[in-house]
């Protein structure tokens, strides 16, 4: 839950909001947590226009231990 509150917070400093997101993509250690990890992104992000995403199963992260990192983009309003 910590790395989205982290992207909420990253996107505010760029004058933006999780609405802004246009593509997510999640990589995860245990493809077991996955349902786990999908009912927290929901959470965060507007399911009724969902940004597109991405899952990649992974062995192991830059973060030894971690369980999964997002990388996402978003696009500012003009």
């Amino acid at each position: 839950m910590q790395a989205f509150e982290n992207l909420k917070l990253a996107l505010e400093a760029a004058n933006m909001t999780l609405e802004h997101l246009v593509k997510i993509n999640l990589f995860l250690t245990d493809i077991a947590n996955l349902e786990t990890l999908r009912r927290i992104r929901d959470g965060f992000i507007n399911r009724e226009t969902p940004p597109s995403s991405t899952l990649v199963g992974v062995v192991a992260l830059a973060l030894p231990g971690g369980l999964f990192e997002v990388d996402a983009v978003a696009v500012a309003p003009e």
